[in-house]
C-alpha cells in the first residue's frame, strides 16, 4: 500500500504577474498527471483577491472563473476559492463581513465546495479602533471571522471545506496568537503553515508536531517552493528535497506554491508530486530525470537536462552546474601540466554546448510556451559560455611564446572579454551562479591585470 498525503496540489498564490486564463486552464488540465487533487486560486496580484477584495468580480472574470472552475470539476481538481481581506476588512462590522459572503456566495454558486480565508502578509495587530474595541487581539478577530465564514458556508452547504491561512504561518513553537487562533477556532477548518521558515529548507514531523500543538490541529502545508516571487530573474528548476519521508503522518494536506512561470513550473511540480504521492519512495534525482523528460519529450530531453542543470539550485539545494563546476577546477588544477590540452578540449565542448542550447531547444522543444518562459535565460547563458571560450582562447594565446602580433592579439581578446563581462553583469537574469564570470575574472588575471 502507498502512504501519501490525502491532500495534496497546488496554491497559485504568489505575487508578480499571475498565471494568464489561458495558462491556469492548461495547468489545471496537467494536474491529474500529477494526481493532484486541489487547485487553490489565490493570486496576490489579482485586485479582486485582496486589494478590492469586497468589490464584485466584473462579469468577464466570474466567466474565466466559472470556466476553471467547471475545468477543475472534469479533471476530478477540487477548485478552491480564496480570498485575502485582510488589508482592510473591519472584523467587527456586519456590512464588511456581508461583503466578504457576498463575493464568496457568488462563487459557492457556481459548484465550488471548497474555500481558502488568507489573512498572511498583513500586519500583526489590528489596525481599526473598533476592531481593538471588540476584541482583545487579532487572533481573536480571525477565529472570530474564521468560524463566521465556515457557520455561513455550511448553512448553504454542509459539505464546504474551509483553509485558514493565518497572519502567523512559520515557526515550530506556541505563539500567543497561534495559541489563541488554535483553541478559538472551528476543528474542521485546515491552518496552513510554510514550515520553520516561509522558505524552509528542511520540513520535519518534529516542526509539524510543534506548530500543530498550539494549533491543537495537524497543520496544512504551505510549501513555498519553486514560487520565484522573490526574485523574479530566477528558474528554480530543481526537484523538492528536504521533506521526511513521514511527513505525512503529521499534516493534514500538502499544496506548493509555484513560479510566476507556469510551464517551468511544471518541472519541479512533477517531482513535487511524486513526493507528495509516494514519500516514503522519493528519490529527488530519479524524479527530477523523469519530470524533465516529460516535459521535454525524448528529442529535446538532453538539452533540457543540460539547461536544468544550470538553474537547479534554491534554498533547498545550494550545488550549481556540477559538471561545468568540475570542469572549470580541472581546468585550472593542470593548468601549468601537460594534462592541460586534454582538459582544455572538454571544458571547451562544454562551453560549446551551453552556448548552442538556445538554438537546440528551439528546434527540439515542441512546448512554445516553455521556450518563451526559458528564452531570457538561455540567452543569458550563450552569452556566458561565449564569453568562457574566448577567455581559453586567451589563456592558450598566453601559453605560447609571445610575438608582436600574439601581445596584440592578447589586448585584442582581454578588451573583448571586459566588453562581454560588462554584458553579462548588465544581464539581470541569473543562470550558472558566478561560476562563468569567477572564471573569466581568473582568467583575466592570470594573463595579468583585471
Amino acid at each position: 500500500k502507498v502512504s501519501s498525503f490525502l491532500i495534496r496540489g497546488v496554491v497559485e498564490g504568489f505575487f508578480g504577474p499571475p498565471w494568464s486564463h489561458e495558462e491556469r486552464l492548461k495547468m489545471i488540465k496537467f494536474f491529474p498527471e500529477c494526481k493532484f487533487n486541489l487547485y487553490i486560486y489565490a493570486p496576490k496580484d489579482d485586485p479582486f483577491h485582496r486589494e478590492r477584495w469586497s468589490e464584485p468580480y466584473p462579469k468577464d472574470q466570474l466567466a474565466k472563473l466559472k470556466a476553471l472552475i467547471e475545468t477543475a470539476k472534469q479533471n476530478s481538481i477540487n477548485f478552491c476559492f480564496a480570498i485575502s481581506p485582510g488589508l482592510s476588512i473591519r472584523y467587527s462590522r456586519d456590512e464588511d463581513f456581508e461583503a466578504l459572503t457576498e463575493k464568496v456566495e457568488t462563487v459557492r454558486k457556481m459548484g465550488v465546495k471548497w474555500f481558502g480565508l488568507f489573512l498572511d502578509d498583513i500586519p500583526m495587530k489590528l489596525q481599526h479602533e473598533e476592531d481593538k474595541r471588540a476584541f482583545r487581539s487579532l487572533a481573536e478577530a480571525h477565529a472570530h471571522l474564521t468560524n463566521r465564514l465556515l457557520k455561513f458556508l455550511r448553512s448553504k452547504d454542509r459539505e464546504t471545506v474551509l483553509i485558514l491561512c493565518p497572519t502567523k504561518y512559520t515557526g515550530i513553537s506556541s505563539t500567543p496568537y497561534l495559541k489563541t487562533l488554535g483553541s478559538g477556532t472551528d476543528q474542521d477548518v485546515f491552518i496552513m503553515w510554510t514550515g520553520s521558515t516561509v522558505c524552509s529548507p528542511q520540513i520535519t514531523p518534529s516542526d509539524a508536531d510543534g506548530f500543530g500543538a498550539a494549533l491543537r490541529r495537524k497543520p496544512f502545508i504551505w510549501d513555498n517552493y519553486p514560487v520565484n516571487d522573490y526574485n523574479r530573474f530566477r528558474l528554480f528548476l530543481g526537484p523538492v528535497r528536504g521533506r521526511s519521508k513521514d511527513l505525512y503522518k503529521h499534516v493534514s494536506g500538502f499544496v506548493a506554491n509555484p513560479m510566476n512561470e507556469a510551464e517551468a513550473s511544471k518541472i519541479p511540480l512533477l517531482t513535487i508530486a511524486d513526493y507528495s504521492r509516494d514519500p516514503e519512495n522519493y528519490n529527488p534525482e530519479r524524479s527530477w530525470k523523469k519530470a524533465l523528460r516529460k516535459v521535454a519529450g525524448e528529442k529535446a530531453y538532453k538539452h533540457l537536462w543540460a539547461f536544468a542543470e544550470q538553474s537547479q539550485s534554491s534554498f533547498l539545494w545550494k550545488t550549481e552546474s556540477p559538471e561545468l563546476h568540475k570542469l572549470v577546477e580541472s581546468f585550472w588544477q593542470n593548468w601549468k601540466t601537460e594534462r592541460w590540452e586534454k582538459t582544455t578540449e572538454a571544458l571547451t565542448r562544454k562551453f560549446k554546448e551551453l552556448a548552442d542550447l538556445q538554438a537546440n531547444l528551439f528546434s527540439t522543444l515542441e512546448n512554445r510556451q516553455l521556450f518563451e518562459e526559458l528564452l531570457p535565460y538561455l540567452k543569458k547563458l550563450s552569452l556566458l559560455a561565449k564569453m568562457g571560450m574566448r577567455c581559453i582562447d586567451l589563456l592558450r594565446m598566453h601559453r605560447k611564446t609571445k610575438t608582436a602580433v600574439q601581445v596584440k592579439e592578447i589586448k585584442k581578446i582581454r578588451m573583448e572579454i571586459k566588453d562581454m563581462r560588462k554584458e553579462v553583469r548588465e544581464n539581470k537574469y541569473q543562470i550558472c551562479g558566478t561560476l562563468i564570470e569567477d572564471f573569466a575574472s581568473k582568467a583575466l588575471q592570470t594573463v595579468g591585470g583585471s
